[in-house]
C-alpha cells in the first residue's frame, strides 16, 4: 500500500518510494481495514468487479480498473 498522508497508518515506509513494508500478511490485512474504515468502504460489495469499482472511485490504485480486476481475479 501507499504511504498515507492523512490517516492512521502500520507498518513502515521504504525510503525512496512511495510505499509501505509489513512485518508480516496479518499487518498488512489490518492496514487495509483502517483504509476501509477510513473511506468508508461500503460493506454491500457483492462481487470482484463491485469491490474493484468501489476501490477505483475511492483512488485506492491508480491502474486502468478493467486492468486491476483481472489482477484480483486471478485470486479467486
Amino acid at each position: 500500500m501507499k504511504q498515507a498522508n492523512v490517516r492512521q497508518q502500520l507498518g513502515r515506509s521504504i525510503p525512496e518510494t512511495p510505499y509501505r513494508v509489513y512485518d508480516d500478511p496479518a499487518q498488512s490485512l489490518k492496514d487495509l481495514f483502517l483504509y476501509f474504515d477510513f473511506v468508508h468502504f461500503p460493506t454491500s460489495v457483492e462481487n470482484a468487479d463491485d469491490f474493484v469499482h468501489q476501490l477505483k472511485t475511492r483512488s485506492y490504485f491508480s491502474d486502468d480498473e478493467e486492468n486491476y480486476l483481472r489482477g484480483v481475479k486471478k485470486y479467486l
